[in-house]
């Protein structure tokens, strides 16, 4: 899982930067001039991130959050596409899509974390955010001059997982943690929470703000799907399939909400 850990950072890191620096070169291109001149938002990454991750990482080793490795791997992986497709459009409740490979043995434990990655991802667009969104002009296939802004604030979450101490058995020489009966190692999961979105009817501050109500909605209604998959028997043969309902949903209005409207090219303002 180390070179999970490696592969991930590194190219989160680096896809961040170039974000960033893209961002400025366009700017320049279309108007002439960079709205925001500096790539601010690779502070709010690292730092906000690493804020996030040290609550995160204290929660889910707290509450013994056992995962197994495919879904800690699809964890990994649809983060990191989630920088790879942010020009068009992605949210944090996209990682509820790694309840998929375990549909079948669903845990009230990845419903927890999600919980928790959700809530933490609108705590921090909604207090720790940089106040840039980039105005862009394009052309329609009818020749039409539309602008609309450009969204996208992610944070680096190098993740401390609790995995069964049976995995290291083979590795006499890494650490794990005995409790009770129980022993367990720690490992690293990089992940990148944020949202990113085109907003076309709006200004980017509304729909912001109302995605971030949207994540307070969602974490809600998983933190009782939690509650209920831990303390209802007859719930839990059932909770991957849950997980995974609440997830589509989640995705659905957070499209939905996007719109089709358009701004024209005379009603674009410099917001930031």
């Amino acid at each position: 899982m180390w070179w999970l850990f490696g592969i991930g950072t590194g190219l989160s890191i680096v896809a961040v930067v170039w974000q960033a620096y893209a961002r400025i070169r366009r700017e320049r291109r279309q108007f002439r001039t960079a709205i925001t001149r500096s790539p601010i938002e690779i502070t709010p990454f690292i730092v906000g991130g690493l804020m996030g991750s040290i609550l995160l990482s204290i929660i889910s080793v707290s509450l013994a959050l056992f995962l197994p490795t495919n879904t800690l791997v699809a964890l990994g992986v649809i983060s990191l596409l989630g920088l790879v497709v942010s020009r068009w459009h992605f949210s944090v409740l996209w990682l509820g899509l790694s309840v998929i490979p375990m549909l079948a043995a669903g845990t009230w434990q990845l419903a927890a974390l999600l919980t928790a990655m959700w809530l933490l991802t609108a705590l921090l667009l909604q207090i720790f955010h940089v106040r840039v969104a980039s105005p862009m002009i394009k052309k329609t296939r009818r020749g039409k001059i539309i602008a609309q802004y450009s969204f996208a604030q992610f944070y680096w979450l190098p993740l401390i997982v609790p995995v069964p101490g049976h995995w290291f058995a083979a590795m006499s020489w890494w650490p794990t943690i005995g409790v009770g009966n129980t022993s367990f190692g720690l490992l690293f999961l990089p992940l990148v929470l944020g949202s990113a979105f085109v907003v076309r009817h709006q200004l980017p501050e509304p729909a912001r703000k109302h995605h971030i109500h949207l994540l307070y909605g969602m974490s809600l209604a998983m933190l009782v799907l939690t509650g209920l998959s831990y303390g209802v028997t007859q719930i839990q043969p059932y909770t991957g399939w849950l997980v995974l309902a609440l997830t589509v949903i989640g995705i659905g209005l957070d499209l939905l909400d996007m719109g089709k409207l358009n701004f024209t090219k005379l009603k674009l303002v410099c917001y930031c």
